[in-house]
C-alpha cells in the first residue's frame, strides 16, 4: 500500500542519516575531545582549531536534529492513524453496551416503555435518567472520535496523502455522516422514554462507528499488522537516534566548557 511504501521510504531515511550525517558527528565530536584532552594533558592547545571543530560539529548536529524534526513530524499522521483506531474500538464497545442497556431495560419493564415521565414510578424515572447520561457519555466519545479525525484532516491535508486517505473514505461513508444525528436521536428517544427507538437509532450508530473502524484498520489481518509494525520499528529507530544526539550534546557542553576554562587562564 501507499502507506507502508510511505513508512518504508522514512526507514531508508534515518538509516541514511544514522549511517551518514550521524556518523560525521561522532567523528567531530571525538576530533574535537581528543585535541582538548591533549590541550588539559599541557601538550598546548591550538584555539582556534579547537574553536573550528566545536563549531563544525555543533553545525553538524544541529543539522541532523532538523532531519529528525523532519521525519518525526512526517509520522505524526501514521500515530494519530494508531490512537483513532483505538478510541474506535473503545467507541464501538461501548456503544454496543449501551444499546444492550436499553434493550434490557426495554424487556426488564415492557409496560413502562412509551409512558409519560408523570406516569412513571421514581424507579422507572431513575432508570431513564441513568441511561441518558451513560448516552451522553458515549455519545461524546463518538463526537471526540469525530472531532480527532477532521482535525487530522486539515492538519495533515498538505501531507502525503496516503496517511489521511482512510480517515477521509471514513468521513465521506453515508452511515459516519449519519453518526451524530442517529445519536442525537437515540439520546432524545430514551429521554422521552421510547426505548425501541433508541435501540434501533443506537444499531445505526453502531453501523457507523463500525464503518470508521473498517475504514481506518483497512485488511486488519495483513496491511494493518505490516503497517503498525513498521510503525513500531521507526519510532524505535528515531527514539534510539535522539538519545545518542542527547549523548553527543553533552559531550558538546563538556568540551565547550573545558574550552571556557582554558580561555579563563590566559
Amino acid at each position: 500500500s501507499a502507506s507502508l511504501n510511505r513508512l518504508n521510504e522514512l526507514a531508508k531515511e534515518i538509516k541514511k542519516i544514522e549511517e551518514g550525517d550521524l556518523a560525521q558527528v561522532e567523528v567531530q565530536l571525538s576530533e574535537a575531545s581528543k585535541r582538548l584532552e591533549s590541550a588539559d594533558a599541557g601538550k598546548g592547545l591550538d584555539k582556534e582549531k579547537v574553536a573550528a571543530a566545536l563549531e563544525k560539529s555543533l553545525k553538524k548536529q544541529q543539522e541532523v536534529e532538523k532531519k529528525l524534526e523532519g521525519l518525526l513530524k512526517n509520522l505524526e499522521p501514521w500515530a494519530g492513524l494508531t490512537e483513532m483506531r483505538a478510541d474506535a474500538r473503545e467507541t464501538l464497545l461501548e456503544l454496543e453496551e449501551m444499546k444492550r442497556k436499553v434493550e434490557d431495560t426495554q424487556k426488564q419493564d415492557p409496560s413502562a416503555s412509551g409512558k409519560k415521565a408523570d406516569e412513571l414510578t421514581p424507579m422507572q424515572k431513575e432508570k431513564i435518567e441513568n441511561l441518558s447520561l451513560q448516552q451522553n457519555k458515549v455519545a461524546q466519545k463518538a463526537q471526540n472520535l469525530l472531532d480527532k479525525m477532521n482535525k487530522s484532516m486539515q492538519e495533515n491535508k498538505r501531507q502525503d496523502e496516503s496517511a489521511t486517505k482512510n480517515i477521509k473514505e471514513a468521513l465521506d461513508s453515508p452511515d459516519v455522516k449519519d453518526l451524530k444525528n442517529n445519536l442525537r436521536s437515540a439520546k432524545e428517544e430514551i429521554e422521552s422514554n421510547r426505548l425501541m427507538e433508541a435501540s434501533k437509532s443506537q444499531a445505526k450508530a453502531v453501523e457507523g462507528v463500525q464503518e470508521i473502524l473498517n475504514k481506518l484498520e483497512e485488511n486488519p489481518r495483513e496491511m494493518n499488522q505490516k503497517l503498525a509494525k513498521k510503525l513500531r520499528e521507526v519510532q524505535k529507530q528515531l527514539e534510539e537516534m535522539k538519545q545518542e544526539m542527547q549523548t553527543l550534546r553533552k559531550k558538546r557542553d563538556e568540551a565547550q566548557k573545558i574550552k571556557n576554562e582554558e580561555q579563563k587562564k590566559d
